[in-house]
């Protein structure tokens, strides 16, 4: 794999296929930031959902306050909490970050508009690979959230049933 931190020598190297490279990272960046829309708006769905079931439960349990025993209270009272846990996690998968969108600004091109295109197709891949592999790290550290919503959700009438049996 190339240390991209030293650049890479674009000596020789088609003006075609420098193209091509940079072409196929933008459409790589471009279905990147597709799917970073698309798990944001999964993790938006979701938290509403959890935040609704979790205030719907919990109100449910304040109706019956006066007419139930205690410990299904605090049960009941377990699972709103654990869903509103997983809402929080699902929301924060979809919190706003700073995120590398395809394509560049002009002004990146100024500085070395009288340099060879071909160094300068090569720089914006490089550049356009950075990008890359920052989503990335990005993206993983919501995935991670939004798993743990889902663990969560599944697990909160696990967890509520635990507290009713221990009280």
């Amino acid at each position: 794999m190339t240390d991209l931190a030293e650049g890479i020598d674009w000596t020789g190297t088609s003006e075609d296929m420098v193209r091509e490279v940079l072409a196929q990272g933008e459409a790589f960046l471009q279905a990147q930031f597709q799917s970073a829309l698309a798990a944001d708006q999964r993790a938006t769905t979701l938290a509403s959902i959890l935040v609704t079931i979790s205030v719907a439960v919990f109100a449910g349990a304040l109706a019956v306050w006066e007419s139930v025993p205690d410990d299904a209270l605090y049960a009941v009272s377990t699972i709103a909490a654990v869903l509103l846990l997983a809402a929080a996690s699902a929301a924060w998968a979809a919190r706003p970050i700073d995120f590398w969108y395809p394509g560049m600004r002009p002004e990146q091109w100024y500085d070395g508009r009288n340099e060879k295109l071909v160094d300068m197709l090569g720089g914006a891949s490089e550049d356009v690979q950075f990008r890359i592999d920052e989503n990335e790290t990005l993206m993983g550290g919501n995935q991670t959230a939004i798993r743990i919503s889902f663990v969560l959700a599944i697990l909160s009438p696990i967890i509520g049933f635990i507290v009713w049996r221990a009280l």
